[in-house]
Order: structure tokens, then C-alpha cells, then sequence
């Protein structure tokens, strides 16, 4: 009888936990500034202040939880999150005006894009072993797939490309050929979906890993688009000085989540669940 007690004791826990333990919020980026939102409480606060510079990306690490922030001056940083202390950030590695960034957790690989010098990079997490893994023109944003071993990525151009790579650079295909300046990408694991933005034109796009299946999951005819996240219902992304969210499938009505008063560029889900 008190095994049982104890027994009941556990499963209110977990399912108390299942629906109070759990942490989630967006991270997102604007000018002189990293930021976050909890989507339970609506609370902003400010992570970071990076000024006189532009953040157009986020990446974390997950198993050593590290936000890594790409500052377009010049260097990635980055720090523990999240941390209740007063943030100290380390300089992770050197940049050339890097755009997009993105967080190999499994193999503890740092990837980010520098579009003027036309370069897709890749180092360590402690910075060593800095490489050029391909030579692209105005390259964008980029999202990997662990998985698979793809890196996905845009083109700082209003005739650019969807591309996907392999890690060693060694293989690449067009997954899309009509991308005008793409600056929020997301390989979806849950779905087997790529999805991007436009800034130029305000579409949501989305298509299978294989480029087939192309759709317009929303069009707004709004200038600037940036980041993007997912989770498992919904896409979040940037859009001028809002973060929207609408469901992954086509035709649902997108919903703010928060207004700045700056144009925001990096969004990143965050989920934590306590036990």
C-alpha cells in the first residue's frame, strides 16, 4: 500500500512537471542587442548588449548550452544560457562580417557564413581548427542536418539560390533556384522540411529535403523577413520589428508574439523541461 502511495506520489510529479517544469522561449536579436521572450509570461529581457552591432543569427548548443552570437564586426561570442548571473561572454573565434550561424552539437562544430568574402566556414567550439569549407557567392543564412549530414543555406541576392551541401563542402545541389535574399532558414527534423524566408518579398516557403514539394505555406507582401525557428506545431520568424508564429501546415492565420521597437533579425526556440 505505500509503494502504491508512492507510486501516485511520482506520476503527480511528472505530470505536474510535464506542464509547469517546462521552459520555453524565443531568443531573438536586434541592433545592440540579444534578447528573450518567455511565451508563457510574455516577459522580455535582455540577454545581451552587443552594441554597435548587428546580430543576424543565434545558434545553441544544447549539450553544453552555449548561445552562440555571431557579431557582425568581426568575431562569434558566446556564453552560458541560461544563466541567472550577469553574462560573461568569450570570444569563440574571428570573423569576416559573419551572417549566418549554426551549431553541430553532435560533432561540436561551429559553422557560420560571411558573405562578403563569399566563404562558408567551420571551426570548433573552442574556436581551433578554423576551415573554409566552400567559396559561395553571397551566401546567406544556414541550417544543418544532422542526420543526413547537409548543411542548408541561402544567397545574400535577389536571383539567389537554396543550396545544400555536404560537411566536407564536397557535394552540392540547387534545392530551389528562385530565392530573393534569404536570411531565415530551418531544416525541420520533425517533418523532414526545409523552410525559408524571403526577405523581398514576405514569403513563408517550404519544400522537402529534396527540394520537391515547393509551397507558399503564408505571403504577406512584407519587406523584411529574417529568422526563423520550429517547433514541434508551429514556425516562428521574424518579420520587420514582430516575431510571428503560424502552424506548419498551409493556411493558417499568422499570430504576433511580440512587437520591439526595432527591426529584429535572429529568432531562436528555446525548450527546457525540468524532471
Amino acid at each position: 500500500m505505500k509503494e502504491h502511495k508512492t507510486l501516485l506520489v511520482m506520476i503527480s510529479v511528472l505530470s505536474w512537471c510535464a506542464v509547469h517544469c517546462i521552459e520555453e522561449k524565443l531568443l531573438y536579436s536586434t541592433y545592440g542587442y540579444v534578447k528573450e521572450i518567455d511565451l508563457k509570461s510574455g516577459e522580455v529581457k535582455v540577454l545581451l548588449n552587443v552594441a554597435g552591432n548587428y546580430v543576424f543569427s543565434l545558434a545553441y548548443d544544447y549539450d553544453e548550452r552555449y548561445l552562440y552570437i555571431p557579431r557582425r564586426n568581426g568575431d562569434i561570442i558566446k556564453f552560458p544560457y541560461p544563466n541567472n548571473q550577469t553574462v560573461q561572454f568569450e570570444t569563440v573565434v574571428s570573423a569576416n562580417g559573419p551572417l549566418g550561424i549554426a551549431f553541430d552539437s553532435v560533432n561540436h562544430h561551429l559553422y557560420w557564413t560571411e558573405d562578403g568574402k563569399g566563404k562558408i566556414m567551420r571551426c570548433n567550439a573552442d574556436g581551433t581548427n578554423k576551415t573554409t569549407i566552400f567559396d559561395e557567392t553571397e551566401p546567406g543564412v544556414l541550417s544543418i542536418d544532422i542526420e543526413n549530414r547537409w548543411i542548408y543555406y541561402g544567397q545574400d541576392q535577389y536571383n539567389g539560390k537554396i543550396y545544400r551541401i555536404t560537411f566536407d563542402g564536397k557535394e552540392r545541389r540547387v534545392i530551389y533556384n528562385q530565392s530573393l535574399l534569404t536570411y531565415g532558414i530551418q531544416v525541420d527534423v520533425i517533418d523532414k522540411r526545409l523552410y525559408w524566408n524571403e526577405y523581398s518579398t514576405g514569403d513563408l516557403k517550404s519544400a522537402w529535403y529534396n527540394g520537391s514539394d515547393v509551397q507558399t505555406v503564408v505571403s504577406t507582401n512584407l519587406r523584411n523577413n529574417w529568422g526563423l525557428d520550429t517547433n514541434d506545431d508551429f514556425i516562428f520568424y521574424s518579420s520587420s520589428v514582430s516575431i510571428v508564429k503560424i502552424a506548419k501546415s498551409v493556411g493558417h492565420t499568422l499570430t504576433v508574439v511580440h512587437r520591439d521597437t526595432a527591426q529584429i533579425y535572429g529568432v531562436l526556440f528555446y525548450k527546457h523541461q525540468e524532471f
